[in-house]
């Protein structure tokens, strides 16, 4: 199917200024190929370069830089964001069924539902409409994901929680507590290569709706992060821990058992956060302290 420039400014519901053109391929900013789309989210300062009969998701700002350049643009407010949804309404590949998996017992699997090779789904499952799933995955019993959830190759997802009892007059001083809560990934979450998610110790760990979490994450048991949070790479959440709103999580962050992190608070790299965060606050540093509230 053939993808126009107009044909994306009209599903981006977004003023257009050019000459309607096919579009091919995917560039960074600046162009460099004919028939390309790419996006540029600051404002410029002076007539950049771009290949003629290329086209530009940019701010309206930038209109006078590019006028009298044979580019066209679409002008958007969040040209990341529109150029995200377009790559995934017309330049999404296409997926090829497979049935090179294991599927446990009384599971429900949703329509259009895809694992890769190595992916192995344990009893009482329930997953729904367009999930992936990557290469040697696995998803543990008693885990529900919702539709539209991508879960990328290596993720554990539903792991025993690591939590022990302990006694110190017993010659085994550290006894196993079973795990008996379960994982639920709400609706468009995305769950990065080599992840683990641990089940519930009683309660179970809720991923809401939207959030993002990158590689190599570790998500202890009964955590909840809520809904549009970002979990970058290599972060450590433990046991409990309480994510809210509209967080921003950077890489390799700790945070230990119990702490509460407000809506709509972003805590720096590399942070060790021990006490809870109020919300909409900036935080950072091992131990991570309270900098300054967020603008907006």
């Amino acid at each position: 199917m053939k993808k126009f420039n107009t044909d994306i400014a009209n599903y981006l519901k977004a003023e257009f200024y050019g000459k309607k053109l096919l579009v091919k391929k995917i560039n960074s900013f600046p162009n460099k190929d004919r028939l390309s789309i790419s996006f540029y989210s600051k404002k410029l300062t002076k007539n950049v370069p771009i290949t003629e009969d290329s086209t530009v998701i940019t701010k309206k700002i930038n209109y006078k830089y590019l006028k009298d350049s044979n580019v066209s643009a679409i002008f958007s407010d969040f040209p990341k964001y529109d150029l995200a949804r377009v790559l995934n309404k017309f330049f999404k590949k296409k997926i090829i069924k497979n049935k090179d998996f294991k599927l446990g017992k009384e599971c429900k699997i949703g329509k259009n539902f895809y694992a890769s090779n190595g992916v192995i789904i344990e009893d009482n499952v329930k997953i729904g409409n367009n999930v992936h799933i990557g290469y040697n995955s696995i998803i543990k019993s008693n885990v529900t994901i919702q539709s539209n959830v991508l879960i990328q190759s290596g993720a554990v997802i539903g792991a025993e929680a690591f939590s022990f009892g302990y006694n110190k007059a017993s010659k085994e001083k550290y006894l196993k507590v079973p795990s008996s809560g379960g994982v639920l990934i709400e609706e468009g979450s995305q769950i990065g290569n080599n992840c683990v998610i641990q089940r519930g110790l009683i309660e179970n760990t809720i991923i809401r709706e939207n959030v993002k979490i990158n590689d190599l994450s570790n998500i202890g048991n009964s955590v909840l992060i809520g809904e549009n949070s970002l979990i970058m790479a290599n972060v450590y959440l433990s046991g409990r821990v309480k994510i809210g709103e509209n967080c921003w999580i950077a890489p390799n962050v700790s945070i230990l058992q119990g702490v509460e992190i407000g809506n709509n608070t972003q805590i720096g790299i590399g942070s060790v956060v021990t006490k809870d965060v109020p919300e909409e606050y900036i935080a950072y540093g091992n131990p991570a302290k309270n900098i300054r509230k967020r603008d907006f």
